[in-house]
């Protein structure tokens, strides 16, 4: 999570959805102006950097609002990004793979399979993505941005905040077509499981659209 009390907003990161790159395009745009001159000379000179003011990195909205308040939330505008929760949990299953620091990396790598790994994620143990946005059963935050149209949406974004943010994207893997690795089961378990943000967000599992040779 990102909050800038010089450019008024709140960014809540919900992990797999360009978090990582959002964050490092608003950095500069959440630190104090005099932080921004010191931090050149700090690169300059081999030093370690000033950040923004620390919040944990998937902290949700109503988190926020607990250690802070609802009016202070609301008094900024707040946005967040989205994924296809199919896809999402793809991206997931991968990025535990290829981080042995994860906490649950060999716990899903005795896992094998990732029919396996969904259906240990839907056992309990999945996050709604609408539960980083809500508080008190009701969404707060402002805007919510799709994963699937990153760029323009984060332009909108911008626009809204009257900056300009270079969006570069980091932590890429390599890119799957996600319904690849899914069966009718494993496909319906994710349905189940994670259809409050289906419906609220309007996704589908979508028909893998094969070239014609």
């Amino acid at each position: 999570m990102i909050v800038s009390n010089r450019q008024n907003f709140i960014f809540v990161h919900i992990f797999k959805t360009a978090g990582t790159s959002i964050k490092r395009a608003l950095r500069p745009y959440a630190m104090p102006k005099w932080k921004l001159p010191a931090n050149q000379v700090l690169k300059r000179i081999g030093l370690r950097q000033f950040a923004p003011d620390f919040y944990p990195d998937h902290m949700t909205a109503s988190q926020l609002i607990h250690q802070t308040s609802l009016e202070e939330f609301t008094s900024k505008f707040s946005f967040a990004f989205v994924r296809n929760p199919w896809d999402w949990e793809v991206s997931h299953y991968k990025y535990i793979l290829r981080m042995p620091r994860h906490a649950n990396h060999e716990e899903v790598k005795r896992l094998g399979a990732f029919s396996e790994y969904v259906r240990w994620r839907c056992d309990q143990r999945f996050q709604l993505q609408r539960s980083f946005l809500s508080y008190e059963g009701q969404q707060v935050v402002n805007f919510v941005g799709r994963f699937e149209t990153l760029n323009a949406d984060f332009k909108t974004v911008a626009a809204q905040l009257g900056i300009s943010p270079r969006l570069k994207q980091l932590n890429r893997s390599r890119r799957t077509f996600y319904q690849e690795h899914y069966d009718a089961k494993t496909v319906d378990l994710i349905a189940e499981t994670f259809r409050t943000d289906i419906e609220h967000f309007g996704y589908r599992f979508e028909p893998l659209q094969k070239s014609v040779a």
